[in-house]
């Protein structure tokens, strides 16, 4: 059997012909699917405001929640500055033997572990009050 360059060329075409088709059939049906061709806002991205105009609601405030967070992030960090002061304090006036140290330290990462599981249990309600 020979096989020449004619044969090679007719081919190439053919297959060149078939990819052109093939892009030209994917790029049809994208179109029909109407990314922006039927869409009530000519196209223009509007947000919020193209749901506002088809009728959807937002379930809740932003700027409550958000305020709310600051508050309970405030109210965070003032107990540890309150806990952090309250060791400098008691650290400050330490004066004792290794024993009695040994025993001040487990009380703080007592103190310590009861605030963590206090912010934690106040964050997890913020979260589950947030979802409802």
């Amino acid at each position: 059997m020979r096989f020449g360059i004619s044969t090679l060329r007719r081919m190439i075409s053919a297959l060149v012909i078939g990819a052109v088709l093939l892009l030209g059939m994917s790029a049809e049906t994208l179109a029909k699917q109407g990314r922006g061709r039927n869409r009530g806002d000519r196209g223009r991205h509007l947000g919020w405001e193209i749901g506002r105009h088809r009728g959807w609601d937002r379930r809740d405030n932003n700027w409550e929640r958000r305020d709310r967070r600051r508050t309970l992030r405030r109210h965070w960090r003032e107990e540890r500055r309150d806990l952090r002061r309250h060791q400098r304090d008691e650290r400050g006036d330490f004066v004792g033997d290794r024993d009695e140290r040994r025993n001040l330290r487990r009380h703080w990462r007592q103190e310590r572990r009861e605030l963590r599981q206090h912010q934690r249990t106040e964050r997890r309600s913020f979260r589950n009050h947030r979802r409802s």
